[in-house]
């Protein structure tokens, strides 16, 4: 119960340590819980207190440090897991193999993740999207949509997140015409439901070719109560294009929308700044001051040995 809210992870973390001796389920859960909030280092340390006991492992425990090390973008870590599982006899477990291909694709490893995938004896539904999200992700467009096809051909009927990674791939090289096909085929050849993440998905493709108006419509068309999502992609395509009149006004609508939102505020000094409008740019970060707004700090990290 406390393990399904970000906040409560540490009250659920405190009833864990205060049980006598915690089983499988409960090793699981709390592990996953860490994980799925994004504390990745505090799932894996789990998981090594886990090992000096005497439970065997499960595909679920497993998938979850998987998950942990493509959070922290932990590639050796991610494959001391591999080895793990291959010596305990995991390595041909459908979900796990999926939760790899995951691990290695976004800890930057596509040829690691793309030979598992190959050597994998089955495959089902989340594998094909695992592997396709991965090629998108790193760009390698013609690789993906090949994969989507061989998928349908091989007669796996493709998700929601299959499309995700589908335009996000037709995104990354302008293939305008065929992202807008693959979008209206969701529904109809596969009858899947249109979430506002396949809009922005959409938005993005629309918005990185330069139909910015175009990419608008489709906002003002898309049936959700809240397109904050949507009107902050379609901001960072004014920006890319350096496009004030329009990115001006989604910013103005946008600060109306969420007014304490950082983002809004750095893509917008970002246009006025590759348009060397100095005296705007000094007039928004004057206003972000003014209402005490703070941009979060970027970060990065290295793995060391201990």
């Amino acid at each position: 119960m406390y393990a399904t809210s970000p906040s409560n992870i540490y009250d659920a973390s405190r009833v864990f340590s205060r049980m006598p001796e915690p089983d499988l389920v409960s090793w699981t859960t709390i592990i996953t819980a860490w994980a799925q909030h994004g504390y990745g280092e505090e799932a894996l340390r789990l998981f090594l207190e886990f090992l000096h006991g005497s439970i065997p492992v499960d595909e679920s425990i497993l998938s979850s440090c998987l998950s942990a090390c493509a959070s922290l973008a932990a590639l050796k870590s991610g494959k001391w897991v591999h080895s793990y599982i291959i010596k305990s006899g995991f390595g041909s477990h459908i979900h796990v193999g999926s939760s790899l291909i995951d691990m290695y694709c976004k800890c930057g490893s596509i040829k690691d993740a793309c030979k598992f995938f190959d050597g994998m004896e089955k495959h089902n539904e989340v594998s094909w999207t695992a592997m396709i999200s991965g090629y998108a992700h790193h760009g390698l467009t013609e690789e993906a949509l090949a994969l989507f096809h061989k998928m349908t051909k091989v007669g796996l009927k493709p998700d929601g997140i299959t499309f995700i990674g589908v335009l996000t791939a037709c995104s990354h090289v302008g293939l305008v015409k065929e992202g807008w096909q693959y979008f209206e085929s969701m529904q109809n050849d596969y009858g899947l439901d249109v979430t506002i993440n396949h809009f922005a998905c959409v938005v993005d493709l629309l918005g990185r070719a330069g139909e910015l108006d175009k990419a608008e419509d489709v906002i003002n068309t898309a049936p959700f109560p809240s397109k904050t999502l949507l009107w902050r992609t379609l901001l960072g395509a004014c920006n890319k294009h350096g496009n004030i009149r329009v990115g001006n006004r989604i910013a103005e609508l946008l600060v109306k929308l969420e007014p304490d939102e950082p983002s809004t505020y750095v893509s917008l000094s970002n246009i006025y700044a590759s348009s060397f409008m100095w005296d705007h740019l000094v007039e928004v970060r004057s206003r972000t001051r003014e209402v005490n707004i703070n941009k979060h700090p970027g970060c990065s990290w290295i793995e060391i040995a201990t």
